[in-house]
């Protein structure tokens, strides 16, 4: 039966799911993710509820020089040995993290980079754990986890980022078109002139952001992709009772009550054939 990995939206939900799931945790200031993320006193907080508690952390910002100086405190505030996965895309970190050997724990997520399995093993080598793009077609998904030298992660659910920045792009925004009124820069969306589509942009103290315009999700298929370490259920863009029902529709594989939802859901490309494959007879080339 496949794991699910889950993110929750604030500290609250994490308390309440955290004896019985493997909990996905956006640290403060160190993660692409819209809010808060969690502090140190608070991830220590959930690693002490019980012994067996499974929290992974996200820390997959690309960092600048002055950064590390942070994240070598953040690593001192807590209990490494606890933490089961440490999620990354800058590969400054994983240079950092063999100082605190903690390397075999890495997951390098970086969304749409990993698309073929000699990319996948190529950080199995390194003993790394990735996930794989949610930018691919089912197809090419199944033919990657049946073609690795160690199991992979995947994309079940959620909302991709686009464009990020560390610029921040509405404050210099406002200032170009002299607006000065105070504005929440989290409740914004580009849209084209000729276009219906919107897009959520952001922005807070690690820059700009932009998501696209609705979720992606696997449901049904996770039965034919056991071979997966973990499913993730994303939470970026939603508030936390509406991330609530995408997980207990999950837990319960209930597909028609996910798409119920009030939100634009849809398999993306994963029912599409990739632009890169080319039919000839019955054979992909």
């Amino acid at each position: 039966m496949i794991k699910y990995m889950l993110e929750p939206v604030h500290f609250k939900q994490a308390k309440q799911w955290v004896n019985e799931n493997h909990l996905l945790l956006s640290v403060s200031t160190f993660s692409l993710k819209i809010g808060k993320g969690f502090s140190s006193k608070q991830i220590n907080f959930l690693l002490n509820r019980k012994s067996d508690v499974k929290i992974s952390l996200l820390m997959n910002r690309l960092f600048h020089e002055k950064d590390f100086k942070e994240i070598e405190l953040f690593f001192s505030s807590i209990d490494l040995s606890k933490i089961v996965y440490v999620f990354y895309t800058d590969l400054g970190l994983y240079q950092l993290a063999k100082q605190y050997a903690i390397q075999d724990k890495l997951v390098y997520d970086a969304y749409t980079y990993l698309t073929n399995s000699y990319d996948v093993n190529a950080y199995a080598k390194l003993n790394h754990t990735v996930v794989v793009s949610n930018q691919i077609s089912l197809e090419e998904l199944q033919f990657i986890v049946s073609n690795t030298q160690k199991k992979v992660m995947i994309h079940a659910f959620g909302k991709s980022i686009i464009f990020y920045s560390r610029r921040k792009l509405l404050t210099n925004y406002f200032q170009y078109r002299k607006i000065y009124k105070k504005a929440n820069k989290r409740n914004f969306y580009l849209q084209e002139e000729f276009r219906s589509d919107k897009y959520h942009l952001y922005e807070d103290a690690n820059g700009s952001y932009i998501y696209e315009k609705g979720f992606y999700y696997l449901m049904g298929e996770l039965e034919n992709l056991q071979d997966v370490s973990y499913a993730i259920i994303h939470s970026a863009d939603l508030d936390s009772k509406t991330y609530d029902k995408v997980v207990q529709a999950y837990l319960e594989r209930n597909e028609e009550s996910l798409l119920k939802l009030p939100l634009l859901i849809s398999k993306g490309i994963m029912e599409k054939p990739s632009v890169l494959l080319k039919e000839r007879g019955d054979e992909h080339v």
